[in-house]
């Protein structure tokens, strides 16, 4: 095995661990929440809320942004081709819900830093044909 591939599943195995370390009241496996933005960590793990873990704590986002690392999560959970077709779409329902919370809520907070990433995951969800 080469020195990337090995770096990587060792990062990948100690991110994994870390998270599932400390629950926060947001509930996500660690093998999702990996896959989420840094951003999102602190979220789900309290022992991530340094600044950029953490979402929520961002005073330029406004209160309305804690919605939006569990509609990414529900993304993960409606393109996840185990699931029965209707938690999937159950799943996407509430990624756009949640989404179209955060961005609408984002309308009085212009220098938020991650208002580019809102808008272009949710025109993402938007604009595909999303069928499970």
């Amino acid at each position: 095995m080469s020195r990337i591939k090995l770096k990587v599943l060792v990062f990948g195995v100690l991110s994994a661990y870390v998270l599932s370390c400390a629950a926060t009241e947001y509930k996500g496996a660690a093998s999702e929440v990996v896959q989420l933005p840094k951003f999102c960590w602190g979220q789900y793990n309290a022992k991530l809320l340094p600044k950029m873990y953490t979402l929520v704590a961002d005073k330029r986002c406004g209160p309305f942004t804690n919605h939006y690392c569990p509609g990414l999560l529900d993304y993960l959970h409606a393109i996840n081709p185990i699931a029965s077709k209707t938690a999937r779409r159950q799943s996407y329902q509430s990624a756009i819900t949640n989404t179209k919370y955060t961005l609408d809520g984002l309308k009085g907070y212009p220098s938020c830093p991650l208002r580019g990433h809102v808008e272009k995951f949710y025109k993402k969800l938007t604009s595909q044909l999303f069928i499970p």
